[in-house]
């Protein structure tokens, strides 16, 4: 079976293909405030080296980005565009880079009994990759995603609790005279 995903622009491209789950300590929220937030990303993110211009204060579907990324000893630029950001739940990222590399980047976050279940998905694609560098490529990404699910929930751990937003109560009042409303030449006052 040779997976193939629309993203990765061509039928011979090889895809490497690293998946992590994780149960965490820090609540839903917590998790999505940290990596919802690109300007965040080089504190956990392992392979993310940094973004080559001032990133948004959050991802937004259709926002496009530039990083510098670092894998294998490789550093690489990739032109990314948020392909999804659904608070508090998911956040897909697309990426181009050098060679005609493609990478899709993928977190699923959803409630625990104790803080969250995470599910970060990395996929990389391109024509030039080997059977030997694909095999490389998935080490290296799992190893650097335990690491960045690690620094993440040390970071969304930090993140004070929010406390609960009181709900908005929407009343109707009518006026108090019933006098009829004055008018001016056609217009209500």
């Amino acid at each position: 079976f040779n997976y193939q995903p629309a993203w990765a622009k061509s039928r011979a491209a090889t895809v490497a293909h690293v998946t992590r789950h994780a149960t965490l300590s820090a609540p839903p929220a917590a998790l999505w405030s940290v990596l919802a937030d690109p300007r965040t990303w080089s504190d956990w993110l392992t392979v993310h080296h940094r973004w080559m211009a001032e990133p948004r204060t959050q991802f937004v579907p259709g926002a496009r980005m530039t990083a510098e990324t670092l894998m294998l000893g490789v550093s690489n630029t990739v032109d990314c565009t948020v392909e999804s950001a659904i608070a508090p739940g998911t956040l897909v990222l697309i990426g181009a880079g050098e060679a005609g590399m493609r990478t899709r980047l993928t977190f699923w976050i959803s409630p625990a009994e104790d803080g969250a279940k995470l599910t970060v998905t990395s996929e990389v694609a391109g024509e030039l990759l080997t059977d030997a560098i694909v095999g490389a490529i998935e080490q290296d990404g799992a190893e650097q995603l335990d690491l960045s699910i690690a620094l993440l929930e040390d970071l969304a751990i930090a993140v004070p609790e929010q406390p609960a937003r009181p709900s908005l109560r929407l009343v109707y009042s009518a006026p108090a005279t019933t006098e009829e409303p004055r008018r001016t030449g056609g217009a209500h006052l």
